[in-house]
């Protein structure tokens, strides 16, 4: 049972894969790490584009305000996107990680 906890917790608190890879299912956990830090990278880059874009827009003379309007003009489909993908991504290693914890514990089998 400590297993499952522990698993549960390195997965749902500190990074989806963690709790893989202390189960020692590595691959499904390097997969997970690598694809969590892909839609990260891909939101950082999205939100630093939007920034850049709207300070083109407004002008490098631009005020805070003038570049918060661009910013909140244009659609934040992709953001979106990707934000729901690591919801679902994240939440989908929780479940997976309850799912291998159990059935590593389970009585009988070689440890």
């Amino acid at each position: 049972m400590a297993r499952v906890v522990i698993a549960v917790l390195l997965t749902g608190l500190v990074m989806p894969g963690l709790g893989h890879i202390y189960l020692r299912h590595f691959k499904r956990g390097g997969l997970l790490i690598a694809g969590m830090t892909v839609l990260f990278i891909a939101a950082a880059t999205s939100a630093f584009l939007t920034l850049s874009g709207a300070i083109i827009i407004a002008g490098e003379d631009a005020s805070t305000e003038e570049v918060f309007e661009q910013i909140a003009a244009q659609p934040p489909t992709f953001l979106f996107i990707v934000f729901g993908l690591m919801f679902l991504t994240w939440l989908f290693a929780i479940i997976d990680v309850i799912r291998k914890a159990r059935s590593f514990s389970q009585p009988g089998e070689i440890q």
